[in-house]
Order: C-alpha cells, then structure tokens, then sequence
C-alpha cells in the first residue's frame, strides 16, 4: 500500500489538485495519492475549475512581482548607505529571489554598485583635497 494515501488525506483540494498539475515534480507514489483523494472527494467540475482559476491568479500575480521596481526608499537605502546596502543587498538578493521578485533583485544589485561607485569617487575627491 501507498504510504502517502494516509499522509495526503488531510491535504486540502488545492493542494492535491497542485500535485496533480504538476506531476513531473513529485514521486508516482505522490501522484497516486493525491488522485486517489481527489476521486474520493468526487470534486465536481465547478470545483476543480474554481481552485485552477486560483492556481491562475496566483501564477498571474506572481509574474506581476517579478517585474516589480524598487520603490524610492529601497533605492536610496541601496544608493546611498553602501555599507549597510551591502548587508540589505545581500538579504535582498535571497528574499526577494525567494519571492520571485527577479527585477527587484537585479536593481538592488545595480543601486548597490552604483551608491558604491558614489561613495568610492566621493572620498577619493575628499582625500585628494
């Protein structure tokens, strides 16, 4: 017997109806499970298209984040705080990657270089006076 039948019982729809549109990321004995509870449920057509239209939304709003900007006071904290926009760069890089949030990440990184380009020409002026 499949010992994931048990474990996936207490999965919701749309949890189980995840595995099974996306059955190349998970083990046949994954899949197997999550159908077995999905026709055990007997979800209706309504319903199945009710959570895909979920999946889609999700999917949509996903996307919108990737190719979200920074907003103003991100940029400055990149532009002109490079030590700490170092750290904040770094923390950035991973939560906003995390988030899918890639046009985030890419201009994090740019602010950064280019507050610290500013900063490097600023005390190389102030040092040469």
């Amino acid at each position: 017997m499949n010992p994931l039948i048990e474990k996936y019982q207490a999965y919701s729809d749309e949890r189980l109806l995840e595995i099974l549109f996306h059955k190349r990321d998970y083990v046949p004995q994954a899949v197997e499970a999550a159908a077995h509870w999905v026709k055990e449920r007997k979800l209706t057509d309504s319903r199945i298209q009710e959570i895909e239209k979920g999946f889609r939304e999700k999917a949509q709003a996903k996307a919108k984040a990737a190719h979200e900007p920074l907003q103003s006071w991100e940029k400055v904290l990149f532009l002109l705080i490079p030590i700490i926009g170092i750290a904040a760069f770094l923390i950035a890089q991973v939560t906003y990657a995390d988030q899918g949030k890639s046009k985030k990440a890419s201009d994090a990184g740019l602010f950064t270089l280019v507050g610290g380009g500013i900063w490097v020409v600023l005390l190389w002026f102030l040092t040469s006076i």
